[in-house]
C-alpha cells in the first residue's frame, strides 16, 4: 500500500514539474515577440475567433432550415399517403373495408339480364359505395364491364355463377336505400321474378383488386372531317391552328 501510494506521489510531481517546465518554454517563446507583434498576434486570435463564431451561427441556421424542411416533406409525404389510401380504394387497386351491405340476388330463372346489374351497381355507386366486389371474383371499377345474356352474365371477363352476390363497402343507410328505389336496379329485377335481398354489417372486407390498365394514345380510325386530318391526341407545335 506504501509503495502504491508513493509511486502517485511521484507520477503527480512529475506532472507538476513537466507543466512548469512548458509554461517556461511558452513564456520564453514569447518573450521574443515585440509589444507591437503580440498586438497584431491577439487581433490576428481575435479575428478567427470571430470567424469561426459567424460559422458557427451560419451552421446552426442551415441546420435549422433543414430541420424544418425535414418537417415539412415528413407533413406532406403523410397527406400524400392519407389521399392515396381513398382513391386506390374507389380505383380499386386495394383492398378495402369497413361498414357495408352484402346484397344477395336470387335468379332462379335466370331471368336478370347483364344490363339491370349494371344498373344496380349504378344505384350502390350513387348512394356512396367505395368498394364493390361480385361474387368474391371481380372487383369492380371506373372501366368494368358487364355483358352475357340472362343465366350466363360475364363481368369483366369472368363468367359468373348464381345467386348474385355483391359486397358492397360503405354508409350502409343510403346503400340500402339503393335496393328499394323505384325503377330501380333492384326493384326491376324483382319484377322478373328475382329476389334482392340486402344485409347491413359493420364490416364488410373486399380483398379483391384490379390492376392498372395499361394507357395508350388515341388514334384516328376511319375516313376524318375536312380540316381536322392534322389534328391528333399529342400536343400542337406552338403557332399551329
Amino acid at each position: 500500500m506504501m509503495r502504491l501510494l508513493a509511486a502517485a506521489l511521484l507520477a503527480v510531481l512529475g506532472l507538476a514539474l513537466t507543466a512548469q517546465v512548458q509554461t517556461r518554454q511558452d513564456d520564453d517563446s514569447l518573450a521574443g515577440y515585440r509589444e507591437q507583434d503580440l498586438l497584431s498576434l491577439v487581433t490576428g486570435l481575435g479575428g478567427s475567433t470571430g470567424r469561426t463564431q459567424r460559422d458557427l451561427a451560419d451552421l446552426r441556421t442551415t441546420q435549422e432550415e433543414l430541420r424544418e424542411e425535414l418537417a415539412e416533406a415528413r407533413l406532406a409525404l403523410a397527406a400524400a399517403e392519407e389521399r392515396s389510401g381513398p382513391l386506390s380504394v374507389l380505383a380499386g387497386t386495394a383492398p378495402a373495408a369497413g361498414a357495408g351491405v352484402v346484397v344477395r340476388v336470387l335468379d332462379p330463372e335466370a331471368q336478370v339480364p347483364s344490363e339491370l346489374l349494371l344498373d344496380l351497381v349504378q344505384d350502390l355507386r350513387a348512394a356512396g359505395a367505395e368498394a364493390i366486389e361480385v361474387n368474391g371474383q371481380v372487383r369492380l371499377g371506373a372501366d368494368s364491364w358487364f355483358a352475357g345474356e340472362a343465366g350466363g352474365l360475364v363481368v369483366d371477363g369472368v363468367e359468373l355463377a348464381r345467386p348474385y352476390v355483391l359486397e358492397v363497402v360503405g354508409r350502409t343507410g343510403p346503400l340500402e336505400g339503393a335496393l328499394v328505389f323505384p325503377q330501380g336496379g333492384a326493384d326491376r329485377m324483382r319484377e322478373r321474378g328475382a329476389v334482392v335481398t340486402g344485409r347491413a354489417l359493420e364490416r364488410v372486407e373486399v380483398e379483391s383488386t384490379r390492376g392498372l390498365g395499361q394507357l395508350r394514345r388515341a388514334e384516328p380510325v376511319g375516313p376524318t372531317l375536312p380540316g381536322l386530318a392534322s389534328q391528333s391526341s399529342g400536343p400542337q407545335p406552338e403557332g399551329s391552328p
